[in-house]
Parts: C-alpha cells; sequence; structure tokens
C-alpha cells in the first residue's frame, strides 16, 4: 500500500488532532439524576403530547411514516412479483417521489398558520391511506397514484 504525504494529510492529522485536544478540555457538569418512571409520568406524557396537537401529529406522521415508509424499500420486488412489470415501471414508480417535491413547495409558499396539528392528522391518515391502497393494489396505474399522493399527503 503507497503511503501519501501531502500537504492536505497533514492538515487533517492536525485538524484530528486539534479536535481531540478540545473535546478532551470540555468539563461535563453532572446533573442531579431523575427519579424512576412512573405510571403516572408516563400518563402525564401521553396527556401533555394528547392536548398539544402539533406534537400530537408529528409524532403520529413519523411513527406512521416509519411504519408505511418500507414499503418504497420493496418497489423493485413489488413492481416483479405483484405487479408484474419490469424496469422501465420501476422506473415510473421512482419518480412519484416528485410528489413529495411538489408539496414541499407548495408548503415552502404557503405555510401552515392556522390548525396546524389537525391538518398534520389528515396528512397522517392520507399516508397511512394511500400506502394501504399501493400494498393492496394490483394495477400498475393505481399503485403509481397511491405512492403519489402518499408522497404529497408527506408534505
Amino acid at each position: 500500500m503507497k503511503r501519501e504525504s501531502g500537504s492536505g494529510l497533514r492538515v487533517g492529522r492536525i485538524a484530528y488532532l486539534a479536535g481531540l485536544g478540545l473535546m478532551s478540555a470540555i468539563r461535563v457538569r453532572t446533573a442531579e439524576r431523575p427519579r424512576a418512571a412512573s405510571l403516572g409520568m408516563v400518563l402525564e406524557g401521553f396527556r401533555y403530547i394528547w392536548r398539544n396537537k402539533l406534537i400530537l401529529g408529528a409524532i403520529s406522521l413519523d411513527l406512521f411514516a416509519v411504519l408505511l415508509g418500507g414499503a418504497v424499500a420493496l418497489l423493485p420486488v413489488y413492481a416483479r412479483e405483484v405487479l408484474k412489470v419490469g424496469a422501465r415501471a420501476w422506473g415510473s414508480a421512482q419518480r412519484t417521489g416528485r410528489g413529495r417535491v411538489a408539496m414541499a413547495i407548495v408548503v415552502a409558499h404557503r405555510p401552515l398558520t392556522r390548525r396546524a396539528g389537525v391538518t398534520m392528522l389528515w396528512c397522517v391518515f392520507g399516508f397511512g391511506l394511500f400506502t394501504v391502497v399501493f400494498g393492496l393494489s394490483h394495477n400498475l396505474a393505481v399503485s403509481l397514484a397511491a405512492l403519489a399522493l402518499a408522497g404529497r399527503a408527506t408534505w
């Protein structure tokens, strides 16, 4: 293996050592350890999330995105085994991500100012619904439309 000895490598080593030195200079204050979580604390956390609809919507959207978002990772297998289509149709399915881009542009120009929590919950519902439609469909057009609409629901 050839050893490289350039100025960039030296700068990298110096930066690494400087970073290590600075990190070792950090002093962490230990905080008082909180008491163990009780059922009352857990229930209070649930009540807090339920009262704050924006947080409820964000957590729900993330939950469903994680639970149902794996469908996109299965697109190649789904296209081949269920829809019985080839690489060209799978490429079309990959392009349905444009729905997310379109909604990002819309939200950037018209941000949510009122009823954000309720809107986010409707988006969670739409995302879940369109993901289920995608999973149950055996038709390419319906599957592509469901993927595009699920992408728009994730805004």
